[in-house]
């Protein structure tokens, strides 16, 4: 059997998790190829068994069994028609699966983008022929708001590879927000929570790395250029970051703020157990799915009580090492590739 990995539109947070599903697909099929998009090739040093192309036919016509798609794009329609009239069956990795109109609306300016996703996402989910979907979580809304765009659905988490390198030594000084600055991410809470900790505590430290351009928020209040002057506040924003850049930024933090308000999955979720990262946590979210509270993450309420995220800080700096020990240990056992070789087998092959 021969299986492709496709991604027809450029995410480069996405890059491991489809670095990880070809290692994966490569230890269980007969052979297993990457076709995504020239945009990804500078963010790809091993480039084996990878195809940069847009061409949709060129992937059509790879002699693929099956084409596993990963993110969302207005051409998989186009692909999947192509795929049928090759007799090649197609797979479809949703994200984010429709939510309430409550979870909907706390997307803030970022609704209409959501809705346009939501309506992409489901014509893509009635013309392939099986849908992934990465939580329990997401399969509960998938199954309340979806259930007619596809009967044939699966759960498979996010999958990573172990990148971590035990034989680096990086000290742990920030409380981090890596990933996309929007407000789906809480962004704006975790804003408040900075002003009030920058004003409360001086020895605190933060770190926010995300390719949005962020020079808005961070003229908002004069607290925070003062954070950056002193070195209390490091930012990279503006760009994508490379994956060993991301990797150090996360071993570099105490812990990572993924307090989302609406999230069915996180690739910064398993990034940071990866690095043993402990996390800071929606308890009504994704997570409490797989870690207890005060093991590898703290759970908060949304919306938050800043006093509550600080003593939440507070206990992961005096719990870091048992801490990290266990981030690393749930990344093991719920998403490095290597633990799912037969799940895979029996639930999308």
């Amino acid at each position: 059997m021969k299986v492709a990995v496709v991604s027809l539109k450029f995410s480069p947070g996405h890059v491991a998790h489809l670095q990880a599903s070809l290692a994966l697909f490569s230890s269980i099929a007969d052979k297993a190829e990457m076709y995504i998009v020239p945009e990804y090739e500078p963010f790809f040093e091993d480039k084996k068994d990878i195809v940069f192309t847009q061409d949709i036919q060129k992937i059509a016509n790879s002699g693929s069994d099956l084409v596993y798609i990963y993110n969302i794009s207005t051409k998989n329609t186009v692909l999947i028609k192509a795929c049928k009239k090759k007799g090649i069956k197609t797979a479809y990795v949703l994200h984010e699966p429709r939510g309430s109109i409550k979870e909907l609306l706390a997307e803030g300016k970022d609704i209409v983008k959501t809705i346009g996703a939501n309506l992409i996402s489901g014509r893509i989910c009635k013309k392939v022929d099986k849908v992934i979907l990465a939580s329990t979580t997401g399969m509960k809304n998938y199954e309340k708001y979806m259930i007619r765009c596809n009967r044939n659905y699966v759960f498979f988490p996010l999958i990573l590879k172990d990148e971590y390198d035990d034989s680096v030594n990086i000290k742990r000084e920030y409380f981090s927000f890596i990933g996309g600055f929007t407000e789906v991410h809480a962004c704006k809470e975790f804003l408040k929570f900075m002003e009030y900790a920058l004003k409360k505590d001086n020895k605190i430290k933060f770190l926010i790395a995300t390719k949005t351009n962020i020079e808005k928020y961070m003229e908002s209040s004069n607290i925070f250029q003062e954070a950056i002057e002193s070195g209390r506040l490091f930012i990279q924003a503006g760009r994508p970051m490379q994956t060993e850049e991301i990797n150090r930024f996360y071993r570099q933090s105490i812990c990572v703020w993924n307090a989302y308000n609406r999230s069915t999955q996180s690739s910064v979720l398993p990034n940071a157990l990866m690095q043993g990262t402990p996390v800071i946590v929606n308890k009504n979210g994704a997570a409490k799915e797989i870690m207890e509270d005060k093991k590898a993450c703290c759970y908060i309420s949304m919306p938050p009580e800043n006093e509550l995220i600080f003593n939440c800080y507070l206990y992961i700096v005096g719990s870091l090492g048992v801490m990290e020990n266990k981030a690393r240990e749930v990344f093991l056992n719920k998403y490095c590739f290597s633990s799912y070789t037969e799940f895979a087998k029996q639930r999308i092959l």
